[in-house]
C-alpha cells in the first residue's frame, strides 16, 4: 500500500515520456493509424469501492469484471461492468478483510472458483495468510444483486518466514496458485522478490499449507498479475509498468520465468495502481487503481508502441 515519493515522482517523469513518444509516432503516421494501446472503458463510480486492489475477468458475464477493496474493508467482491456499473455485491461470509490484495480466477475439477488472497503483510509479521475461493457467481441483470458466499479457507504460511504479497494468479497447467513478493524499492536487502507456488484444494485446511519458493523476480513494487486464459501469458505489474512472459508450448510457467526475460508493457498513469486481468480474448489487459472513482483501463498488449529503454526493469 505504502509507495515511495521518489517512485512515484519516477513513474510519473516515465509515463510521460512514453506518451510524448507515443504522440510523436503517431503524427508521422497519419495515413495508418494504430491500434490504441490504451483505451479508457469506463470510471469505477460505486462509492462502496474505494480501493480496488484486486481484479479478475468475470467468466460468466460479458465485459464485466471482478473486484475488491484493500484492508479493513467489507469482505465482499464486487461485479462491475467495464464501463463501471455497479452489478452485484457479493459478501464472503464467515472471513475478516484483513489485507485483502489480489484475487484471480481459477478452474478446479471443469469449475469456475474465484480466489481472493488475503496475504498483505508490510510490515512482515504474519506467521500465515489466507486464501479464500468459492464457485463463481452467475449474475444475470442490470439491477445489482446482492449475494453471500461460504468460502473454502485455506490457511498458509511461507517456508522461510512472513512476505508481503499483493500479486496472486492461478496456473492451469500446474493446478498451483503463484504468489510473488512484494519488496519496496528502498529495501536495502540485495536478494530479489520470491515466486512462490501453493496447491489449491477445495476443503478448508486443517493446519496451514507451506507454501514453496520456484524462483525469483527481479522487479520490485510488483502489486499484480494474472495468467491469460489461452494459457499462454503470464503479467505481472508494479506502480509503473508491467511485464510480459509468453510461454512455448514445450514449456512450464516455472521454465520460462527462469529462462525468459520479459517483454515490457507500459500502464497509463493511475493514482495507485495495483490491480491487473487478462481480457477474455488474452490479447489485452484489465488494469485498476486504489483511490475512488478511478478510471478503467483496457491495455493492447499486441499495439506497436515505443518502449523507453529505461523502463524495462523498474
Amino acid at each position: 500500500m505504502r509507495i515511495p515519493t521518489r517512485y512515484f515522482v519516477y513513474s510519473i517523469a516515465l509515463s510521460v515520456s512514453w506518451y510524448s513518444a507515443l504522440i510523436a509516432q503517431s503524427a508521422e503516421k497519419k495515413s495508418t493509424p494504430p491500434i490504441p494501446p490504451v483505451v479508457q472503458l469506463g470510471r469505477i463510480d460505486s462509492p462502496l469501492i474505494l480501493e480496488s486492489s484486486g481484479l479478475a475477468i468475470c467468466a460468466t458475464r460479458a465485459n464485466a469484471i471482478w473486484t475488491h477493496n484493500d484492508s479493513a474493508n467489507a469482505s465482499t467482491v464486487y461485479l462491475l461492468s467495464t464501463s463501471g456499473q455497479l452489478l452485484a455485491n457479493v459478501a464472503v461470509s464467515g472471513v475478516n478483510n484483513l489485507d485483502w490484495e489480489a484475487m484471480c480466477g481459477a478452474v478446479i475439477n471443469g469449475q469456475r472458483y474465484l480466489v481472493i488472497g488475503d496475504v498483505g503483510d508490510n510490515l512482515e509479521r504474519r506467521t500465515s495468510c489466507f486464501i479464500y475461493l468459492f464457485p463463481e457467481p452467475d449474475i444475470a441483470g442490470e439491477t445489482p444483486v446482492v449475494q453471500k458466499v461460504n468460502p473454502i479457507i485455506l490457511e498458509f504460511r511461507y517456508p522461510d518466514g512472513p512476505h508481503n504479497c499483493e500479486a496472486i494468479a492461478f496456473d492451469q497447467l500446474s493446478n498451483k496458485l503463484w504468489l510473488v513478493e512484494k519488496r519496496y524499492v528502498d529495501d536495502d536487502r540485495r536478494t530479489r522478490p520470491g515466486v512462490f507456488s501453493l496447491p489449491l484444494q477445495l476443503t478448508d485446511t486443517k493446519k496451514p499449507i507451506v507454501a514453496n519458493r520456484i524462483g525469483n523476480f527481479p522487479v520490485r513494487n510488483v502489486t499484480g498479475m494474472d495468467f491469460s486464459q489461452d494459457g499462454k501469458r503470464l503479467i505481472i505489474r508494479n506502480y509503473l509498468n508491467a511485464h510480459l512472459y509468453t510461454r512455448k508450448n514445450e514449456m512450464t510457467w516455472r521454465e520460462t520465468l527462469t529462462s525468459q526475460k520479459p517483454k515490457p508493457v507500459v500502464l497509463p498513469i493511475q493514482r495507485q495502481g495495483e490491480a491487473i486481468c487478462f481480457t477474455a480474448d488474452s490479447k489485452s489487459v484489465i488494469v485498476t487503481s486504489e483511490v475512488s472513482r478511478q478510471p478503467i483501463w483496457q491495455v493492447n498488449l499486441d499495439a506497436k508502441t515505443p518502449i523507453p529503454e529505461n523502463g524495462r526493469n523498474q
